[in-house]
């Protein structure tokens, strides 16, 4: 194989993969819009909500929560990067849900695995969830939500934050 043939294949498995990453995130990012858009999050809110208030976190870290929780971790990671970027989020309920999500995400994928090698998958999926509420309580509990926070935005969503201003 000369090195012609080797320049190919890497090029050709990596387009491949960047395709089917943006089959799934873009598609992720028009749904994360559209419920923006429509007002969604109250509604998707009753599903994480009681986990989002113990943490004291903000309601729209709800929906980056949920891609990570069943998309896994990187899906959940754009989702977080985007709502960060529009200044819904602050930078402690980003820490917080990194987290969380870092002991906890993919829940189905990951318990499948487990499962494949003979784990229980009631022992794992719920050891993985008690300890990611414990870890991410006692860093709630030490980062303390300081008086100054980001402002819950009104109708349009801000796109552009200046970040030097806000300091947490």
């Amino acid at each position: 194989m000369d090195i012609l043939n080797i320049i190919y294949e890497v090029f050709n498995e990596s387009l491949t993969c960047i395709i089917q990453i943006a089959r799934i995130v873009i598609p992720l990012m028009v749904v994360l819009q559209l419920v923006k858009e429509l007002k969604l999050y109250d509604k998707f809110s009753f599903i994480l909500n009681p986990l989002v208030r113990i943490f004291k976190m903000s309601k729209y870290t709800i929906l980056p929560l949920m891609a990570g929780l069943f998309f896994g971790i990187a899906y959940g990671g754009g989702l977080i990067i985007q709502t960060a970027r529009e200044g819904l989020i602050t930078k402690r309920d980003i820490y917080l849900m990194v987290i969380f999500l870092s002991i906890f995400h993919s829940i189905f994928e990951d318990n499948i695995l487990f499962v494949a090698i003979g784990a229980d998958p009631y022992i794992v999926f719920l050891g993985r969830l008690f300890l990611a509420f414990l870890v991410t309580l006692l860093f709630s509990k030490l980062w303390k939500v300081k008086s100054k926070r980001r402002p819950e935005p009104e109708g349009d969503y801000p796109v552009l934050i200046d970040y030097k201003s806000y300091k947490e």
